[in-house]
Parts: C-alpha cells; sequence; structure tokens
C-alpha cells in the first residue's frame, strides 16, 4: 500500500512550485487522500499542479520498489495535449517513464486498450480494423447509406447521425441503434454502421459501443482484473465526460478496492449546451463519495471571485479570490449599437494599461468571446472559424504515419514482409508489451512539434523501432539503413511543420485579432478559450435559439451576474447553458472581467444597472 506523508510533499514541493511557494491545507488534503473522492477544483485553483504532485509521489514510491508490482495507478484525461503536459511535467522531476502496470492516456485510449480491440475480435472476429478521420468516414458511410436505405428515402444520407448515435449489440451479436434516431430507417441505419464495421472502418462513438458490449458481457471478470492491477484510478476534468463514459468507467472500478478519485469543476461542463445530453458528473449527487474542495483562487481576486459566486449552476459561496490579486471592478457594457462594442471595450484596455504597471506589464493575451462563432462574427465582421485543434490534431497525426511508414518501408524493401501500416498499426495499438514504445512516440511526436518538424533526437526513435520489431518476432536488423529511411521522414515532418502549423499560427494571429488603441485584442468562442488565462475578457451577449424562442444569455442571467442566485431559475436548460458559458468566460482573467448587453434585452434597466452598480459592477453605457 502507498502512503504519502506531509514529508513526501514538503521535500517535492520544491522541485514543483515557484520559489518560497508551498502547497495550501486544501490542495495538502487532495494529495494525502486515500479515499473515493470528487475533488472540485475551481479556476485557478491549482488543480493540475496538484494532481500532477500526488502522481508524482504515487510513481515514485512505486519506482522504489515500495508496493506491490500489481499497484498500479491508471490516469485519464481527455485530450493528447493534457497528456503529454501530464507526461513532460514529471519528467521535469525525473519521472521520465510510466510502464506497465501504470496506465496514462485519453479516455479514448483506455477504452480501445482494454475493450474495443477485444470486443471487434469477439463480434467480427477479425483484428483488421481502423479508426479513420471524420472525412474519409463520411465518405465512406455516404456510400454504404446507398445500398441499405429505405426505397422511399429521397434524401441525402443522415451524416448528422454519425456523431449523434451508439450501438448496441443484443445476447445474438445483433445492432440496433442507442439515441434519437427515426424509428422509419433505424434498422436500415443499424445496417450501414454494421457493414462498415464489417470491413474494418470505425468511427468515434464505436469505442464507446463495442466497449459497452465487451463491458457488460465480462463485466465480473474485468472488474477483478482492473482491481488486481490498478490501486489508484484518476480521471482529470471529470466534467467533460459523456454520460456513457461515466456510466463504462463506474462500471469497471466502482464497488472495488481501487480508490477512484475525480477531478475536475462541475461548473464547466460545456460540451452538453448544444444537445439534450445532461451532465454525466455532478458531485453535489454523489452523496456516497467524499467531497474536497479546492476552491481558493490564485487567478484573480475576489472582485471577480464575487461574480462567479452566483454566476453558476450551483451557487458558489466558498469561491475565494486570491487578496494578492488586484482584479478591477467589473465592467457592464451596455449597447444600443452593437458595431461600437469592441471600441470601447479597448478603449476601456488601453486606459488602465496606461495608469496600472502590473496590468500593462502582464504577457496575458485580452480576448472578446461569445457562445458561438456567429455570436463573435455579429461584433466583430472580420471574424472567421478557424478549427485549429482538429488541424493540429490532423498534424500530429500526420508525424505519426510518417514514422510508421518509415518501420513499414523497412520491412518491406529488406526483409521482404508485407507489413502493411494498417497491420502495424493495428498491432501496436494491442501489444501490452509495447506501452513503453507507445508512450515514447508521443513524446517523440510532441518533441517534432517543438523543434519546428525537425526530427532531433533519431536515436530515441530507432528505440521504439528496436522495441516493436523484436515484439514481432524481428531480433537481426540494420539500424544503419533504418536511420537513412528515418533522415529521409525528417523530409517530410519538416514540410508537413512549414505547410500547415507555422501558416495556422499566422493565421489565427493575422485573422482573429485586431491591434488598436495599443491593444491587442484576440477573438474566440468560449469553448476555445477554456483552460486558457486572460488578463482581460469580455463577454459578448450570444443570441441563441431554443425550442423554438429566441433567448440572449448575458441579459437572461442578468440577476446571476449582480449577485442573485435562484436555484429554480437555474434548472431550466437554457439558463443553466447561460450559466456555464458566463462562468467560463468570466474566470479566464486575472485582472479585467466585463459583459456586453444590448440595453434592449434588460427589462426594468435603470432600476437593474442602479443594483448592479450596488454589486460591484462599473456601469458603460455606449451609444
Amino acid at each position: 500500500m502507498i502512503n504519502i506523508s506531509e514529508e513526501d510533499v514538503k521535500l517535492i514541493q520544491k522541485s514543483i512550485l515557484p520559489k518560497n511557494c508551498e502547497f495550501s491545507l486544501d490542495q495538502l488534503s487532495v494529495i494525502l487522500a486515500q479515499e473515493n473522492a470528487n475533488i472540485i477544483a475551481g479556476p485557478g485553483s491549482g488543480k493540475t499542479t496538484v494532481l500532477i504532485t500526488k502522481i508524482a509521489l504515487l510513481l515514485s514510491q512505486y519506482n522504489d520498489q515500495k508496493v506491490k508490482p500489481k499497484d498500479g495507478i491508471c490516469i485519464i484525461t481527455h485530450t493528447n495535449v493534457a497528456v503529454d503536459e501530464i507526461k513532460q511535467q514529471l519528467n521535469n522531476i525525473g519521472i521520465s517513464k510510466i510502464e506497465y502496470p501504470h496506465f496514462i492516456g485519453t479516455i479514448h485510449d483506455f477504452f480501445n486498450r482494454f475493450f474495443t480491440i477485444k470486443s471487434y475480435y469477439k463480434l467480427y472476429d477479425s483484428k483488421e480494423h481502423t479508426f479513420t478521420d471524420e472525412e474519409e468516414y463520411e465518405n465512406r458511410f455516404k456510400q454504404y447509406w446507398e445500398d441499405n436505405k429505405p426505397k422511399w428515402y429521397t434524401y441525402p444520407a443522415p451524416v448528422k447521425k454519425i456523431n449523434e448515435t451508439y450501438l448496441h449489440f443484443n445476447n445474438s451479436k445483433k445492432l440496433s441503434i442507442l439515441g434519437e434516431c427515426s424509428n422509419s430507417y433505424s434498422e436500415n441505419l443499424a445496417n450501414t454502421f454494421n457493414d462498415l464495421l464489417k470491413t474494418g472502418f470505425l468511427r468515434q462513438n464505436d469505442t464507446l459501443s463495442l466497449s459497452l458490449w465487451y463491458i457488460s458481457n465480462y463485466n465480473s471478470q474485468l472488474k477483478r482484473a482492473f482491481e488486481s492491477r490498478f490501486k489508484y484510478a484518476f480521471i482529470d476534468e471529470t466534467q467533460d465526460v459523456n454520460i456513457l463514459q461515466y456510466y463504462l468507467f463506474n462500471k469497471i472500478f466502482e464497488n472495488t478496492n481501487t480508490i477512484i478519485q475525480k477531478f475536475g469543476d462541475p461548473y464547466q461542463a460545456l460540451y452538453t449546451i448544444f444537445s439534450n445530453e445532461e451532465d454525466a458528473w455532478i458531485p453535489s449527487e454523489e452523496k456516497q463519495i467524499s467531497y474536497i474542495e479546492l476552491s481558493r483562487s490564485t487567478r484573480f481576486g475576489p472582485s471577480i471571485a464575487n461574480v462567479l459566486k452566483t454566476t453558476c449552476i450551483e451557487e458558489y459561496t466558498e469561491l475565494e479570490g486570491s487578496l494578492d490579486k488586484k482584479s478591477f471592478e467589473p465592467h457592464l457594457l451596455i449597447y444600443k449599437n452593437k458595431e461600437n462594442v469592441i471600441n470601447k471595450f479597448l478603449e476601456i484596455v488601453s486606459n488602465i494599461e496606461e495608469i496600472n504597471d502590473e496590468f500593462r506589464q502582464s504577457s496575458k493575451p485580452v480576448y472578446a468571446v461569445g457562445l458561438t462563432h456567429k455570436g463573435v462574427l455579429s461584433y466583430y465582421k472580420d471574424y472567421k472559424e478557424l478549427k485549429v485543434s482538429n488541424n493540429k490534431q490532423n498534424i500530429t497525426k500526420a508525424y505519426y504515419q510518417i514514422l510508421l511508414n518509415a518501420l513499414v518501408k523497412y520491412l518491406r524493401s529488406n526483409l521482404n514482409l508485407n507489413h502493411t501500416e494498417k497491420i502495424l498499426r493495428n498491432f501496436i495499438a494491442t501489444s501490452e508489451n509495447l506501452i513503453t514504445a507507445k508512450a515514447n512516440i508521443g513524446i517523440i511526436i510532441n518533441q517534432i512539434n517543438i523543434n519546428e518538424g525537425k526530427i532531433i533526437n533519431q536515436s530515441e526513435i530507432l528505440l521504439v523501432y528496436e522495441l516493436i520489431l523484436k515484439e514481432i518476432g524481428i531480433h537481426n536488423y540494420d539500424l544503419d539503413i533504418l536511420t537513412e529511411y528515418l533522415e529521409e521522414a525528417n523530409t517530410y515532418t519538416v514540410n508537413i511543420y512549414s505547410q500547415h502549423y507555422k501558416l495556422e499560427d499566422s493565421d489565427l494571429e493575422k485573422i482573429n485579432s485586431i491591434n488598436s488603441k495599443g491593444v491587442k485584442l484576440k477573438f474566440g468562442s468560449v469553448h476555445s478559450v477554456k483552460g486558457e488565462t486572460h488578463k482581460a475578457t469580455l463577454l459578448l451577449e450570444t443570441q441563441r435559439k431554443y425550442d423554438g424562442n429566441n433567448f440572449y444569455d448575458c441579459s437572461l442571467i442578468f440577476n446571476f451576474l449582480i449577485g442573485k442566485y435562484d436555484k429554480e431559475i437555474s434548472k431550466s436548460k437554457v439558463v443553466k447553458d447561460a450559466l456555464k458559458t458566463a462562468y467560463v468566460a468570466l474566470s479566464r482573467p486575472t485582472h479585467l472581467a466585463a459583459v456586453a448587453i444590448d440595453i434592449n434585452n434588460i427589462i426594468n434597466y435603470e432600476e437593474n444597472l442602479r443594483e448592479a452598480e450596488e454589486a460591484g459592477w462599473k456601469i458603460v453605457l455606449i451609444d
């Protein structure tokens, strides 16, 4: 059993925290916690640092052989960027390897590794499958739909169902549709997905569909297996899991000896805003699990914290701002003409920079954000929706493809082995013995990005190649020839970077930002800035259609913004969505939080604006 002491924490905090800093009592309680717990981490509360510290201490004790070989640690995040960040932070304090029996990866990696592949083999008697990108899958879906659609169906292929539906396999392995779907063609749709699965083409939702079947059929065996392998299971950003992911995770780990700790901020669950799905993780309803709060923010001061306490889906009275942060009074920009909002905000920021050195010297960006890209566009006519995160993920995939193709080329040309890229990719994904190799590939790709597409450390990649070759039974190979193929691959990775990555960042800087009055102002959606820190953030009121009616999100929650929380009103779906949007946006800034609202949307505006002033808001009227 691993036991972390306060002395252990004091020793490691010197290498993790800034000089002369130490963990707060709340943070220390999370690091030392040895029971199932929901860790509610407010914005800027140091959640990531606390989690990494805890993981580092556990891994250090494990590596010192103070624990049993099977007391593994399971770490689940939501993005490859988050995985890389945790690995990098651990590497910085001397922990370079996370090997069996431990696991670190995204939630999709977790389900794919342990369930999806095995389920697919049992259901389709094949290991030949691949996850295609959205565009390729959609094209194939359209082709297969033509063979399966009802005779009466004369509309375009229902491609929206690709992301909207999951699949259910009954005891006879017959497939049907889970989720909303017209009964008139649900069977045709199921047959289309089934044909795609038979030929080895999987979409992202199939990860959970296949995992659901496997976990349901082998639950008792899986519980025993995971309980014997993992002593701890951590989920980071738990608010971002969907209902099916959460159900499956609990199905595996609940009522076992594995210690489950879920980290996140349930008030930032944005993924359900544009769907009818409910939030999966609601800690306040899980009474049987310990509830630990990190509610003291080091990001902003009390003036911003006071707004967030009631601008929240549940009143957040415990949230505290840092007395060391001199955040300004929040600003309400009440406008008659939307076209003048951005200029006025730029003027406000410029004036503050003139009189406040700390604000002027901050390197954090200034942002204007709205719920939707269309909403931002209505304030700034040059705004463009750039799907940057998807492009960056595609570039990462391209690097991986290039590195894999170099090995495939060697196998074909020099050993006369017909290892296709698809076969090799699936083998790497399914092999438990290649966990180290897979972890190192992620680190290598991150290094390629940092080095502008250049493959600097060839020896690290050659080591990965050696591990793979040995695992597939090849012990005699020529490293010089492999090196030649790797040098050839370097040309491709540099081209990928120069053609896409740099251009992409340049586009972002030029298109979705302006320089005026000595201030650089960036634009984006609230979703796109989640997790960021700004020095000033303006939330732009956005019109939204819900149940056939038009709503204006900021004026809808006006009373919440000025400190008047109403539990009954907060239960409304459209109000809850508006509260989540405002909470995420207004928790980004260190110094200045601002909201723009159309004066025509405020009922009894003179009385309401007076109440806003009394609540600490500075009112700025814009003609």
